[in-house]
């Protein structure tokens, strides 16, 4: 496109040397993502079950997560996510005291 341009502009084509100038000064992008964040959902009642567990007990074993994983049809790394961010942001809401 920026070849295009410059083309138009200077009524002529362009050498290598301008080509390059104009790649230096148009680099391309770093990434070829949309910039759309990918959305999971989970369902409703997997979400449920997690809460539920989570209420009992915030670090649950590896034996507790496999049944989680039958139970969830969610993987173990989802699990394995879903428990540590609900932890983190159970941490940051919480309310800080001082102590003296």
């Amino acid at each position: 496109c920026h070849y295009k341009d410059e083309e138009i502009k200077k009524n002529k084509s362009l050498n290598p040397v301008e080509r390059y100038r104009i790649r230096r000064k148009h680099p391309p992008p770093r990434t070829v993502s949309t910039g759309e964040k990918t959305v999971y959902n989970i369902l409703e009642s997997s979400i449920e079950r997690l809460f539920r567990v989570f209420a009992i007990n915030k670090y649950p074993d590896q034996q507790q997560k496999q049944m989680l994983v039958k139970e969830t049809c969610l993987s173990m790394d989802q699990i394995n996510n879903w428990f540590k961010n609900k932890r983190q942001r159970l941490k940051r809401n919480l309310p800080i005291t001082k102590l003296k």
